[in-house]
């Protein structure tokens, strides 16, 4: 799309001015030997959009760092990536970063992204991601979902345990689970597939404008409203070995988050250039916290894990303090 050719222009642009400025100053308090280049790979969700605006805005680059993007489909994948070396720094959901430490995988969380919408339903439209049903299906509530097929992103991942945890809050039902690509949830469920399918955005905006499907369940509201059940990790030995690098990108994505927060129309125009959404979708996108939330991050983690000790057979429970990496958190505080 021509807004990203833009990005990549100004990218390569900036890059070739900071080695020309480093080649004849001194670069006061910046590294040595011109700027840090750190590949990113990113899911196309909401929650990196202040990545992106950033970007665009040069935070990164004031902080001597130039990022290269690329994008993912699946965040398990993206693990296998950073800890391959295919990529520095990767984004996804804290159950799926859980389940490699849990499993051995020296994996850490490094930021958090943004918090989730905090209120149920607006000007009678339902924010967040919810498990949706056609108009005229017969599931009215949690308890119908016993026994039905949900299609979700991924098995025992965030969908399958925050909508393990909701369930078991409102009497128990025990669904079914289909693995089905976020983009292809619509169809299975208009073709009769599956029964009922979590939507996240901005997926389930996409289904709310159709007029053809409704919610159900809200599972990351029931679970807990506001919480960051996703963000940014690394490979551990990387980290080590890059730590002015990891330093100087925690400070860019800071500053992206907090001027996301106050120029929410400058984000949602970022939201159409790498997701591609139509002027009216992006328009209706809910928007979460963007500020950065650190304690929050903490806590969402530690429920997190506690549903999946209880419902996705998490062999043993990560230390929290050490599956957080503190840089970003302590760059500033809170």
């Amino acid at each position: 799309m021509p807004a990203i050719s833009r990005r990549r222009r100004l990218r390569l642009a900036a890059v070739a001015l900071m080695a020309l400025v480093c080649a004849t100053a001194a670069c006061g308090g910046e590294k040595s030997g011109g700027p840090d280049h750190v590949t990113v790979r990113l899911l196309p969700v909401t929650d990196v959009a202040p990545l992106y605006l950033g970007m665009d805005k040069g935070f990164f680059e004031k902080h001597n760092v130039i990022l290269t993007v690329e994008t993912a489909s699946d965040d398990r994948e993206t693990v296998d990536e950073v800890l391959q070396s295919g990529a520095d720094i990767g984004f996804g959901a804290t159950p799926t970063v859980l389940s490699a430490v849990a499993n051995g995988e020296r994996v850490e969380m490094v930021a958090p992204a943004s918090t989730t919408p905090k209120v149920k339903q607006a000007g009678g439209r339902s924010l967040s991601a919810a498990v949706m049903v056609p108009k005229a299906s017969s599931i009215r509530t949690a308890a119908d979902l016993d026994g039905k097929t949900v299609a979700v992103d991924r098995r025992r991942g965030l969908a399958e345990v925050t909508l393990d945890g909701a369930l078991a809050k409102e009497g128990g039902a025990k669904p079914r689970y289909r693995v089905v690509s976020p983009a292809r949830m619509r169809r299975a469920l208009a073709s009769g597939q599956v029964d009922a399918a979590w939507m996240p955005t901005p997926y389930k905006t996409i289904a709310d404008r159709s007029r053809r499907f409704r919610p159900v369940v809200f599972p990351l509201y029931e679970t807990r409203p506001g919480q960051i059940d996703n963000g940014y990790f690394v490979y551990r030995q990387w980290a080590i070995d890059n730590e002015e690098a990891l330093e100087r990108f925690n400070l860019g994505l800071r500053q992206s988050m907090e001027y996301a927060a106050s120029h929410e129309d400058e984000l949602r125009d970022t939201l159409k250039t790498y997701t591609g959404l139509p002027d009216q979708v992006a328009a209706a996108v809910p928007m979460g916290g963007w500020k950065p939330d650190c304690p929050e991050f903490v806590t969402s983690s530690q429920l997190l894990e506690g549903l999946m000790l209880e419902h996705a057979g998490l062999p043993r429970a990560p230390s929290i303090p050490k599956f957080i990496r503190n840089g970003f958190c302590r760059s500033r505080q809170e």
